[in-house]
């Protein structure tokens, strides 16, 4: 018992150390190099499911949700849809925006959006772009080890605002209080967002999803609940409502904040990661056998639309 007190101790010493020599660095890091340390580093499991969680903000739009509906992207395979997405965002994180990765990725997923661009408003591509940002930061809020500085969170949205200038968007926010105002008035528009039967089909896919990655944990049940709180927490109460789900009990909410205190405490004690954890590399290898690159990232993306976007290239 007192090798492992010990031990504890060591490791908390290390990752704190680990963390003021980055504090002291952080004003010679571009926002690139921040978000990188963020999502490969320190809060990997936060960066992840602050991506996906996001995702759900996309169902309680009228818009994009009729287009994964019609497409069929998510409800018929949902895990794949899940993963091309995954390796696609994550690459520009994994290895830079301006890297071959990174650009390779940009591009690609823009020839797959213009299969779209007809059906789909530059605003709610906005949106979308802000909710990457906004619910990161909340997921590292409530289940970080720490929290984030203002320079951190201006990283997040340096970086999302390059990302929204490469993929050719229109009228972007040019703060980070701007994204918050953007995501809080589209999510309160009852023209901008509201509950459909496309959205209660595509909320259920991810949760049925989710139930797979964790059934051997908890009962698909409880999953369903711990997940109902998260997205309240996550989302908050508007964005929850029109995604047509129940309102959490009280006690789901404390299991929440208590199970992110859990993690919070868990996390002072655990060493600190010295090998990047690169994602689009770990899911390209575990589905398409090869790893994150330019040519491969051809392969990602739901056939029959990758079928239109060589139709499109070719015109």
């Amino acid at each position: 018992m007192f090798f492992i007190i010990c031990l504890l101790i060591l490791f908390y010493r290390i990752r704190l150390q680990w963390y003021l020599a980055y504090k002291q660095n952080l004003p010679n890091l571009n926002a690139e190099q921040i978000y990188h340390h963020l999502c490969c580093y320190e809060f990997p499991f936060e960066c992840f499911y602050g991506i996906n969680l996001a995702f759900y903000r996309t169902f309680v739009s009228p818009t994009i949700s009729k287009d994964y509906r019609q497409t069929n992207t998510i409800a018929g395979e949902t895990e794949k849809r899940v993963n091309d997405t995954d390796i696609l965002m994550h690459a520009w994180v994994d290895y830079g925006l301006d890297s071959d990765e990174g650009q390779a990725s940009i591009e690609h997923l823009n020839n797959i959006h213009g299969v779209f661009s007809n059906r789909t408003r530059n605003e709610d591509f906005v949106y979308v772009l802000c909710c990457f940002i906004v619910d990161t930061i909340r997921m590292i809020d409530v289940f970080g080890w720490r929290q984030l500085d203002n320079t951190e969170k201006q990283a997040l949205f340096i970086f999302y605002e390059k990302v929204g200038q490469k993929m050719n968007l229109k009228n972007l926010p040019t703060s980070l209080e701007d994204v918050y105002i953007l995501v809080n008035d589209y999510t309160n528009s009852d023209i901008s967002a509201t509950e459909t039967e496309s959205g209660s089909i595509l909320t259920n896919a991810i949760h049925i999803l989710v139930q797979k990655w964790y059934g051997l944990l908890l009962p698909a049940s409880i999953i369903r609940i711990l997940l109902n709180g998260l997205l309240y927490v996550v989302g908050g109460e508007m964005f929850h409502k029109k995604l047509g789900l129940k309102q959490p009990s009280s006690l789901t909410l404390y299991i929440i904040y208590a199970l992110g205190t859990l993690h919070r405490d868990f996390m002072h004690f655990m060493p600190p990661r010295i090998v990047p954890h690169r994602l689009s590399d770990l899911l390209m290898k575990q589905n398409y056998m090869c790893p994150a690159g330019k040519s491969n990232f051809l392969q990602v993306g739901p056939p029959e639309i990758l079928t239109s976007v060589e139709q499109k290239e070719k015109q």
